[in-house]
């Protein structure tokens, strides 16, 4: 069985991603019915939201990532220091 973690920040993601992704097809339909004007402005919108989620979940990402896998001066090790002698 496969288990799946998804914390709030994930979820949110991908109702943002889901929802840019809803508005663009609309535009799609907007303009298929002559809405040309409300169509683009919708579309961007839509690819401004999706970039800028995407955008925003990456740096996040990498920011924890660096800070988890990196020795950092004041981050304790778990290593027992070297004796010297």
């Amino acid at each position: 069985m496969l288990k799946i973690k998804a914390t709030t920040m994930k979820i949110i993601v991908w109702v943002c991603l889901l929802n840019g992704i809803a508005w663009v097809w609309c535009s799609y339909i907007l303009a298929w019915l002559g809405k040309e004007q409300i169509a683009e402005s919708l579309s961007q919108v839509a690819l401004t939201e999706i970039i800028g989620v995407v955008l925003v979940y990456a740096i996040k990402s990498v920011i924890e990532n660096l800070s988890k896998n990196n020795s950092w001066p004041d981050k304790h090790s778990s290593d027992p220091p070297d004796e010297v002698g």
